[in-house]
């Protein structure tokens, strides 16, 4: 123990921790022979008793959701039928230890004497460690699930906690966040970044709401917006400037590990000398698209190379198509800094195209043909960024 103060009668001081500590601990061994006497699966069905929150029902109701949407996220992740299993029995486990009397007296230890007693019950290793890391991370700095079903479930419950929270009504305002779903939510961030999956948020978010009954009208997007909040913190922890973190949350971020890609490959993107005069070429292009858009002009999805009349406009096509297999083939691979250093060898021929062809014709056939040349390119530009938010001097 530690004491502040002066250094008199610390024999004393010592032996009333040494009494504090053994009583703690003769009751700690009490708590553990008697929990041992109940298997963990017998007492699931006690957390009927339990009530997390009056709205959100008994956590014998959080565990069947856990058991069922742990069950879709595994198969959604194309993960193998035994894997599976695993993780519908760790969610079916994983909060009966809040039942026994160790927990209840020491509460952090929820998780952790779970994977005790599972193993002491006889459950597989690996069901009992998906039950250990099912909190995780738990604080700030604190470790990530090792194991892919411990990871799957941690992630579901950590789902579950937040869109249940917010279809209940219980989120976060200012300092305030009792439910700790900032936490929460940034353990959904760490964990699908950490495993590299490509789960897409909405998914998530449209899981979980099913089941919960009551429908309530824009929970999805205040939950995705609080997702949003999270994913902006862990772009500025990589050095990515708050006009590019804009940026990319703006061409999309239901893609956790595919936002944090696109917001690299633009931070190192931004370091090129050549990268002013290739935004400038860049918003041109789509702020032409922008304004078609405005209009209400329906561009077609091909390019007719019969139609191309001036030099400028012929030489952008050749080089796009030129480009264009090399460019999906890296798209497919999320190399988006490969796909912007290709896509910048069109600097100048946009800036030649603007110069030398009137995109807006009089004539309707050759005017939707140049915007569908550029929305082909502009998209390609914009499935990383939405270039429009960077301030270029």
């Amino acid at each position: 123990g530690v004491r502040e103060g002066a250094q008199d009668h610390l024999e004393e001081v010592v032996e009333g921790n040494r009494r504090v500590l053994n009583a703690r601990l003769t009751d700690a061994i009490f708590f553990l022979e008697e929990d041992r006497k109940t298997p963990l699966d017998k007492r699931v069905s006690e957390l009927k008793e339990m009530i997390a929150q009056e709205k959100l029902g008994s956590y014998y109701d959080k565990t069947l959701r856990l058991v069922k949407l742990a069950s879709r996220i595994t198969s959604h992740l194309g993960r193998s039928e035994k894997i599976k299993e695993k993780v519908k029995e760790a969610a079916h486990l994983c909060k009966a230890d809040l039942i026994t009397q160790m927990v209840k007296e020491f509460p952090s230890l929820h998780g952790i004497m779970g994977q005790e007693y599972a193993l002491q019950s006889g459950k597989d290793q690996e069901v009992a460690q998906a039950i250990l890391e099912h909190r995780m991370p738990r604080f700030s700095g604190d470790g990530l699930p090792r194991t892919e079903a411990g990871a799957i479930l941690a992630l579901t419950d950590k789902v579950d906690t937040l869109v249940g929270s917010f279809w209940a009504g219980f989120t976060p305002s200012g300092a305030g966040d009792p439910w700790g779903l900032r936490r929460e939510a940034q353990g959904i961030v760490e964990i699908i970044l950490d495993k590299e999956w490509g789960i897409s948020l909405d998914y998530l978010i449209r899981e979980s709401l099913k089941l919960y009954g009551e429908k309530t009208t824009g929970v999805d997007l205040k939950v995705k917006e609080f997702l949003r909040a999270r994913i902006v913190g862990i772009l500025k922890e990589r050095q990515i400037k708050t006009e590019q973190v804009k940026a990319v949350l703006k061409a999309g971020f239901d893609n956790v590990v595919d936002v944090v890609k696109r917001g690299d490959a633009l931070r190192s993107a931004a370091t090129r000398p050549e990268f002013k005069e290739e935004v400038i070429a860049i918003v041109r292009l789509v702020n032409i698209l922008k304004q078609a858009e405005e209009w209400g002009l329906m561009i077609p999805d091909h390019v007719k190379e019969e139609l191309l009349q001036e030099k400028e406009e012929m030489n952008l096509y050749r080089h796009w198509k030129k480009i264009e297999p090399q460019l999906e083939k890296l798209l497919r691979e999320q190399d988006y800094l490969q796909v912007y250093q290709i896509l910048s060898t069109l600097t100048h021929s946009i800036h030649d195209f603007f110069e030398g062809v009137l995109v807006m014709s009089e004539d309707k056939t050759l005017r939707l043909n140049r915007l569908s040349l550029l929305n082909k390119i502009g998209k390609t530009f914009l499935s990383i960024a939405d270039f429009t938010e960077l301030q270029v001097k």
